[in-house]
């Protein structure tokens, strides 16, 4: 393409002299938790790309599969609008990461991201995230760990969040929860690492609206929510999915873990003030990713699983 014409890739001769910058190690997401020596190897297998001061990296209106990490240099990232006029959206600093959706999905960039000097950027593609799984199992744990923090992350914060985003209980939305999940499903089908799912069901959403309002029902969603983040760790992932389904992604979670939370959500749940409506019922389910396995064909499993426990909350009437 015309933008890549005075790009090059690195030698090999190249990646054995380079240096990363500390704020590349110390500030880039992507290699949170990881030693430099760590960082050094997952560089060493996967491609450099140098760019010259004010040639175009990414190109509003294009679909990619990579996503870069800048190591070196600064770059820009300007939108145009209909009528033609450009309008400054950010600026990466080394150790910043972007184009990360596009390993995920289809859509078109949305803003052009313009090299400020001299700039090196990492390119990786699956096909390098899968070399680097092959060759550092432990390194790609940490990596991949990361990687699906940053993909969570930026595809809520996007420009159309709105759409990732469930009005009436404020969590993610299920368009949100399927990419993400399609992704680590993928991953976890290909490094073999545990994948479970709990779902939990308010029943009778729609006569709570009936007898209550929708705002009684925004309440109960959003107390829900509030009590199940206290039972769940910091990777688990809470969504609504639809009607009174909730769905919990729990990534890398093997069984005796999914039943320590599975008892800890009943346990919160059963403290949570759900006193606006007279009668609440809620069933928790579960399912755990099968070898080569679908994210859809899991959460149909878990739909149909048989109810692990039912909460129920009956008001009291004080006489």
């Amino acid at each position: 393409p015309l933008m890549l014409q005075n790009t090059r890739l690195i030698s090999v001769w190249d990646l054995l002299s380079l240096r990363l910058r500390t704020d590349v190690l110390d500030k880039c997401q992507l290699f949170k938790g990881m030693r430099p020596w760590q960082v050094r190897k997952l560089v060493a297998v996967s491609r450099i790309r140098e760019y010259q001061p004010d040639e175009t990296i990414l190109l509003q209106g294009t679909a990619y599969n990579n996503m870069l990490v800048l190591l070196k240099g600064e770059a820009e990232a300007w939108r145009t609008r209909d009528d033609g006029s450009t309008y400054l959206v950010g600026a990466y600093k080394p150790g910043g990461v972007f184009g990360v959706s596009s390993l995920v999905t289809n859509r078109e960039r949305l803003a052009d991201v313009v090299a400020v000097g001299d700039v090196q950027a990492l390119s990786l593609r699956w096909e390098s995230i899968h070399r680097i799984a092959r060759l550092y199992p432990r390194i790609a744990s940490r990596f991949h760990e990361n990687l699906s923090s940053i993909i969570a992350k930026r595809l809520f914060h996007e420009s159309d969040s709105l759409s990732y985003q469930d009005e009436l209980s404020g969590l993610y939305s299920a368009s949100f929860l399927q990419e993400l999940l399609n992704f680590t499903a993928e991953k976890a089908n290909r490094y073999k690492e545990p994948l479970c799912l709990i779902m939990l069901t308010i029943e009778d959403e729609d006569i709570i609206v009936k007898n209550h309002g929708r705002q009684a029902l925004r309440w109960v969603f959003r107390e829900m929510a509030k009590a199940v983040k206290q039972a769940i760790r910091k990777v688990d992932l809470l969504s609504r999915w639809g009607g009174g389904e909730f769905i919990i992604m729990l990534p890398r979670t093997d069984h005796t873990t999914l039943e320590e939370i599975i008892w800890r959500l009943q346990d919160a749940l059963r403290e949570a003030d759900f006193s606006v409506v007279d009668v609440l019922n809620i069933q928790a389910r579960w399912a755990n990713l099968q070898h080569g396995e679908t994210a859809q064909a899991l959460v149909a499993r878990a739909k149909a699983h048989d109810a692990i426990w039912e909460l129920r909350q009956v008001k009291s009437v004080k006489g």
